[in-house]
């Protein structure tokens, strides 16, 4: 069953927000600084959740285009004037064409599909940016352990496996190699990781 959080964006907001301790927003921080730097015009967000970066991309004259199948999230994007699609990121078919793919958050709910993922990304850009968890929250005690094991069921089940810093880096440095790509770490934000992979 899906997770309460996941029900209403307000939730979500709390949630993270708790989670983040009062900064989440920050998060998304070295993502709009690596945009900006870049001069980025169209963006594929996929599994955005909230609008951050939406609105980021509105504020800057960029096309932003986002991808989840919470129909609720979609929903809100929508009615604040997004291009939003409702659609499992998983299942075959092509994304839309873009200067660069952001996935924020979601790359664990991937980690065994994650080569057919990357595959139907890269027929769609040049340029993979990913901020990840390197933290498994659902084994970490306290507040945060409580708030991970409410947001680790997005749809499917609940999800306790998690990327650590060692893994996530040794995932990204294999994949890059078996597709013939640059991976470069932008950076780090409390427990989000951001990567960026390119096509050499």
């Amino acid at each position: 069953m899906l997770s309460p959080v996941y029900w209403d964006i307000r939730f979500y907001r709390i949630t993270m927000f708790l989670l983040y301790g009062g900064s989440y927003a920050s998060r998304y921080d070295l993502i709009f600084n690596h945009l900006h730097q870049k001069k980025v015009r169209t963006i594929l967000e996929l599994c955005f959740g909230d609008i951050l970066l939406a609105e980021f991309c509105r504020n800057n004259q960029i096309n932003w285009t986002g991808i989840d199948r919470n129909e609720a999230f979609v929903r809100y994007a929508k009615k604040k004037g997004f291009n939003s699609i409702k659609n499992d990121i998983g299942i075959p078919g092509a994304f839309p064409g873009s200067d660069i793919v952001v996935i924020s958050g979601a790359l664990y709910h991937f980690h065994d599909s994650i080569d057919s993922l990357l595959e139907k990304i890269l027929k769609s850009t040049d340029q993979i940016l990913i901020s990840e968890h390197a933290i498994n929250f659902e084994t970490t005690k306290g507040l945060i352990g409580f708030l991970g094991g409410i947001i680790s069921n997005a749809g499917n089940r609940n999800e306790p496996f998690r990327y650590s810093t060692a893994s996530l880096k040794v995932l990204l440095t294999e994949i890059s190699s078996r597709h013939n790509l640059q991976c470069h770490f932008i950076g780090r934000y409390k427990w989000d990781e951001v990567y960026l992979l390119s096509k050499k």
